[in-house]
């Protein structure tokens, strides 16, 4: 299955700071709503950590959003637009740290 591809995909690169989704979709060859889809339940069992980068006149920041977007206010700019907003994921510490512990032990079978 598709999804399982995705899955063994941030195995792989559980290491990088943020990934993109177009990222994983462009590396696997899949369509970009079904890997965002993927990543997004991943994201809600606690896999990963979905933050936004935003972009704007050259400038860029990782943000977080825990409430109403419309609210942000970065540096000076009061206003947001959705437009100037990518999503962003990495995989989160205790996935991470789950992961590698299974490699350690999977090596000693």
């Amino acid at each position: 299955m598709d999804i399982w591809k995705i899955d063994d995909c941030i195995k792989d690169i559980r290491d990088l700071d943020y990934f993109y989704p177009t990222t994983v979709s462009t590396y696997l060859n899949l369509d970009l709503e079904m890997v965002f889809r993927r990543l997004m339940e991943l994201t809600l069992d606690g896999r990963l950590v979905m933050k936004f980068e935003w972009r704007s006149n050259g400038d860029s920041r990782v943000i977080e959003v825990d409430r109403d977007i419309n609210q942000f206010e970065i540096r000076g700019h009061k206003e947001i637009s959705l437009d100037e907003l990518y999503p962003i994921f990495k995989v989160s510490s205790e996935y991470k740290e789950f992961l590698n512990k299974k490699e350690r032990l999977d090596g000693k079978l």
